[in-house]
């Protein structure tokens, strides 16, 4: 008697709960339409409400059923339809160049053969390594995903990508000389306000940009004595329209103060044009009225009022880096997008000494791995970093230092001491005053090594416990080389302050 082999299909059950699935993606999506408009997946006005529909006109016919429910799958598993769009744009190109190049070509056929022709294909484009990993790779998750749907398995010539994909691009990086010119340019109260606000926000606190563009008009709060500022985040929410708010403290000083008071300015333009917003555009913090500007004295405002958008941003940004005549190392305009400055930001503070874990708090990263291979650019500017690194280890220097002592700066002019002291708060920090406020572009959060830092004596005790916090932290990450070092750095730093201190007043034993 022969045997009978019964091919159990793909659940069918399961087919209809992905097409009932699309309720919950859009309001009137018809799974055997080329168009879907995902618009419950949209999470707030400053979002395109265009990236979320997906289009499957580019899809040959015998392909298009198993490609909507690959979109739904990956919607399911809480992927975004920005990014599926791109998955759906190449899965059309590859198909139609698999039927170029091979007849009656169908999924189940493909072979490695297949991924030859397709790398050949890819190699004559003019496109960076990195889109070409990124096209592979859709591929990939195509394959990958659909195996055994329908009861069919696919041979996955993918699996192995050829091209190498650098997380780190180190032309993201803005050279110190340029932001420089961008923290000069972006000071200039002639610019439009809402662009200002978001360059400093972006410049002095590592966000994506459509994280900034998301705030809401309240997301700045006082509170004991200092300033929370409240920012979205969807990259890490698993997929929910609903953000996680990371929680930002604020002191009233130096350029914090200057980025507070720009925020409220737009706080109170925004809620000054909330009356004219559509209904799923109020309450967002970068409202704008729309208006056409003839010269630098005269415009026209427009009945039209939105919420900003990313795309106009990082146009602003290069027509701004145009109009000053920013220029890179090789004497182009230089091309400033909003997502360098998270770069920058990143970086920077690691440069400073800040740990993974505070800057994962800050940043909305769960866990290390991205920060260390793709924003850690800490092999640029070595000679800069030396310096820094020589004046940590190096010997104690302790001319031309100042130092704080009952109330009065010794070794300063009296009339400048006088000066300062008339205006404290305003340059009051950590640990501390600083002489010379006006050109800091650290944030303040890095004063110990800087020549206009006085020490306050009476805060000898703080920074003592600061060196054994952070000789603690040497032992405690001797496993990881680059926050074992940060915490050297610093232990080095505040057992300087310490040692000035001490050599200037007295105060007993340095250790």
């Amino acid at each position: 008697m022969n045997s009978v082999i019964v091919v159990q299909n793909y659940d069918d059950s399961k087919k209809e709960r992905y097409r009932d699935f699309l309720s919950n993606v859009g309001s009137n999506i018809d799974f055997n339409s080329d168009s879907w408009k995902c618009d419950k997946l949209v999470r707030i006005a400053s979002e395109y409400s265009s990236s979320y529909n997906l289009m499957f006109e580019g899809i040959p016919n015998k392909y298009k059923e198993i490609v909507k429910y690959f979109s739904v799958i990956r919607m399911l598993n809480g992927k975004s339809p920005k990014g599926i769009r791109l998955q759906i744009y190449d899965l059309g190109l590859f198909f139609k160049l698999a039927e170029m190049e091979y007849e009656n070509f169908c999924i189940e056929k493909c072979t490695y053969s297949t991924g030859i022709n397709y790398k050949e294909y890819l190699d004559k484009k003019y496109i960076s390594v990195a889109t070409k990993n990124g096209k592979w790779t859709n591929i990939n998750v195509f394959f990958r995903t659909m195996q055994d749907f329908d009861g069919k398995e696919y041979k996955n010539p993918f699996a192995n990508n050829p091209y190498i994909n650098y997380k780190r691009y180190d032309d993201k990086y803005i050279p110190e000389e340029i932001t420089k010119k961008l923290d000069i340019a972006f000071m200039d109260e002639k610019l439009d306000l809402k662009f200002r606000c978001i360059y400093w926000i972006l410049r002095l606190i590592p966000s994506r940009i459509g994280e900034v563009i998301g705030m809401s008009i309240d997301c700045l709060k006082s509170f004991n004595g200092a300033y929370q500022l409240f920012i979205p985040t969807w990259k890490q929410n698993g997929g929910h329209r609903e953000p996680i708010i990371r929680t930002i403290r604020l002191e009233y000083e130096g350029m914090a103060a200057y980025l507070i008071d720009l925020i409220k300015e737009q706080q109170a333009y925004a809620r000054s044009i909330q009356k004219h917003m559509k209904e799923n555009e109020k309450d967002l913090l970068f409202s704008y009225q729309e208006y056409i500007r003839y010269d630098a004295n005269r415009c026209f405002f427009k009945n039209q009022y939105h919420t900003t958008k990313i795309a106009p941003v990082n146009r602003f940004f290069k027509i701004i880096c145009k109009r000053k005549n920013i220029k890179d190392s090789s004497g182009e305009i230089f091309k400033l997008s909003t997502h360098m400055l998270r770069h920058n930001g990143i970086t920077d503070r690691l440069i400073q000494g800040f740990t993974i874990p505070q800057i994962t708090e800050m940043t909305g990263h769960h866990g290390s791995k991205m920060i260390y291979e793709s924003y850690t650019h800490m092999d640029l500017n070595p000679e800069v970093i030396l310096d820094k690194q020589n004046d940590v280890l190096g010997e104690s220097n302790n001319d031309g230092r100042y130092i704080v002592f009952n109330g009065r700066i010794l070794n300063m002019e009296e009339a400048l001491e006088k000066k300062l002291l008339r205006n404290i708060r305003a340059h009051r920090v950590n640990g501390g005053i600083c002489t010379d406020i006006t050109g800091c572009k650290s944030d303040m959060f890095n004063c110990l090594d800087c020549k206009h830092f006085a020490p306050d004596h009476e805060n000898l005790d703080y920074f003592k416990d600061q060196v054994i916090s952070w000789n603690k932290k040497i032992i405690q990450f001797k496993n990881l080389p680059m926050v074992s070092q940060n915490a050297k750095k610093h232990a080095k730093l505040f057992q300087g302050v310490v040692d000035i201190i001490i050599a200037e007043i007295g105060g007993g034993n340095s250790e």
